[in-house]
């Protein structure tokens, strides 16, 4: 009799945790959507807007703009990298700070003088596990960033740069590519002129773009 209640017990008990998976496997999915619809919502403009830049950047040869020329001496390089707030996400924080480490070390044998700032709590976490120096440590901002809490940010980079404490911006981050694919990247932000592509892409893009940086005769 006794064998028999045990067995009850366990198969309640089993019972109860398939309840709790599947209902933790419909959240899991809803999150899932949400964030996929935001992705694939976002990449177009982003894309867009790295095109964008990249054709500005190009145009304006022979333009002395403070954010396309590059400090001859003196600064430090920033090197940004965006790991996620939350766990639980597979090789996603892994992947970011592997790469982020590689370019460190690039950085460093080059004879820059880098100032690492983490963005999320797992990759803040992970630092302090493992002994790595951080300059700043940024946890504050939520899984859908908001435009009032970028700003700040971006124009204290750009203000940076332009009075010369900053050599160069570089983000590490994963790049969505599609449900099945998200790589890690390094991108240029600053200077600008960061953000040319190819030769062969750019003789394409000079032939189709063209912008006019002559004063309004009006």
């Amino acid at each position: 009799m006794a064998n028999r209640r045990v067995l009850v017990k366990r198969r309640q008990a089993v019972r109860n945790i398939h309840k709790i998976t599947r209902t933790m496997q419909m959240i899991a999915n809803v999150r899932f959507q949400a964030a996929f619809k935001r992705a694939v919502a976002s990449k177009p403009y982003t894309e867009k807007l790295a095109k964008l830049v990249e054709d500005l950047a190009r145009a304006a040869k022979g333009i002395d703009h403070p954010l396309m020329r590059q400090p001859e001496e003196g600064g430090v390089s920033v090197l940004m990298v965006i790991t996620s707030t939350r766990g639980l996400c597979g090789g996603y924080n892994h992947n970011v700070l592997r790469t982020a480490g590689e370019h460190l070390k690039s950085l460093e044998a080059g004879g820059e003088r880098v100032e690492l700032q983490m963005v999320g709590k797992k990759g803040v976490a992970y630092l302090k596990f493992a002994g790595w120096p951080m300059d700043r440590e940024i946890t504050d901002i939520g899984e859908i960033p908001r435009f009032d809490e970028i700003e700040p940010l971006a124009n204290e980079m750009m203000e940076r740069f332009i009075k010369g404490e900053v050599r160069s911006v570089d983000v590490v981050y994963m790049k969505f590519v599609s449900t099945g694919k998200q790589i890690p990247v390094v991108e240029r932000l600053l200077p600008l002129t960061g953000l040319e592509p190819d030769d062969g892409v750019k003789a394409s893009a000079e032939a189709e773009v063209q912008y006019d940086f002559s004063p309004d005769p009006t």
